[in-house]
């Protein structure tokens, strides 16, 4: 029995049908729900995008992440087949699971980003550090250490904020003490002291900067 579309009167001969409307009428009650614009966090100085996880390094699928966090549609699957951040805007395949069948199709819609500041790139603009590491020894040895040990902040999201020659070899202010403390436990071999600096207190506990001094 062919079935006619109370909406558009196509019939199931021309068009799929999920429930008594066909797939193009379901497909724009659907889009007429969805905002034109939606907007996304961006860090301005690094371009990460704020998607579910937090501040993520920019990809298609941190910004398909981001994009579907904020239309927040769970019987939705969001993918982006068109991205233009110059026009901003984006075409977003979207298949969506209804009671009576699957529905899928195309919609455009604008993006607008915040001006704000990830919290790394805010840290970094503030010159803040955990860790302060005291790097002495030959010329050589030190480089070869920094290659090491650069590549391995780089891999945890951490940076260094200042460095300060001193002679032979460097002070490095870094933001993220446990990730230090984990290169040398990675590393047995290296034996730095350590020590230790009051610097506050957060919600009554007190905070302490590491101080690790290593010749190499």
């Amino acid at each position: 029995m062919i079935k006619y579309c109370p909406t558009c009167n196509r019939s199931s001969e021309e068009a799929r049908f999920i429930g008594e409307f066909c797939e193009f009428c379901v497909a724009d009650k659907i889009k007429a729900t969805l905002p034109k614009v939606i907007k996304l966090r961006r860090c301005r100085v690094c371009g990460a995008i704020r998607d579910s996880d937090g501040f993520t390094d920019y990809s298609i699928e941190a910004m398909t992440d981001a994009v579907s966090h904020e239309l927040h549609i769970p019987n939705c699957k969001i993918r982006i087949k068109e991205l233009d951040l110059q026009m901003r805007k984006a075409v977003l395949r979207m298949v969506c699971e209804l009671n009576d069948g699957t529905v899928g199709f195309d919609y455009e819609i604008g993006l607008r980003f915040t001006k704000e500041m990830c919290p790394s790139c805010y840290r970094k603009s503030a010159g803040y550090y955990e860790a302060i590491l005291q790097l002495r020894g030959s010329e050589k040895n030190v480089a070869k250490f920094l290659d090491s040990f650069n590549l391995f902040l780089v891999k945890g999201n951490a940076f260094v904020s200042k460095t300060e020659e001193m002679g032979k070899g460097i002070d490095m202010y870094i933001s993220d003490k446990k990730l230090v403390s984990g290169y040398f436990m990675l590393h047995k071999s290296l034996k730095p002291k350590v020590s230790y600096k009051l610097y506050g207190l957060k919600k009554g506990k007190k905070l302490y900067r590491h101080i690790y001094s290593l010749t190499v």
